[in-house]
């Protein structure tokens, strides 16, 4: 009986740890794309892009409206089929990172997204600075499970 309480309660602290443990993401910087304008929203936050047809899709969006969609692919060289690429509007990232707690009960917008694309939410970390002119983009090794808080 007490040998089953501890596997119990060893089983039970083990999924704790699953749950809340943060898992961070590698990934690499690919560029940093100056604005021209004071174009950068401080309600953005970070968009990952899966596909081309999810980044033609967000072209429109005030941070990007400026650039079409064939300049910010040449001066990029994206190639989605090796990677996923991140979009950090105004800020360098320091790290990206998530956990199932933020992704199944923090993440507002989970619920929403779960049903479209199930794509697990991330949190990012910045390095310490001011908000730029500057859209900062990264790579990151094509798993298609990420998605942004765009």
């Amino acid at each position: 009986m007490k040998n089953t309480i501890y596997i119990i309660g060893l089983i039970i602290l083990i999924v704790i740890i699953y749950i809340f443990y943060w898992r961070r993401i590698e990934f690499t910087f690919i560029k940093k794309v100056a604005l021209d304008s004071n174009e950068i929203r401080h309600d953005f936050d970070i968009a990952i892009f899966n596909n081309i047809q999810e980044l033609e899709s967000c072209i429109e969006l005030p941070p990007l409206k400026e650039y079409n969609k064939k300049h910010l692919i040449e001066i990029c060289d994206f190639n989605f089929e090796k990677d996923d690429y991140i979009f950090s509007f105004g800020r360098e990232l320091k790290e990206i990172k998530y956990n199932w707690y933020y992704a199944l009960f923090v993440d507002e917008y989970y619920s929403l997204f779960k049903r479209n694309n199930k794509r697990i939410p991330v949190k990012a970390e910045y390095k310490n600075g001011e908000i730029k002119n500057e859209i900062y983009i990264y790579s990151l090794k094509k798993k298609n499970k990420y998605r942004g808080i765009l």
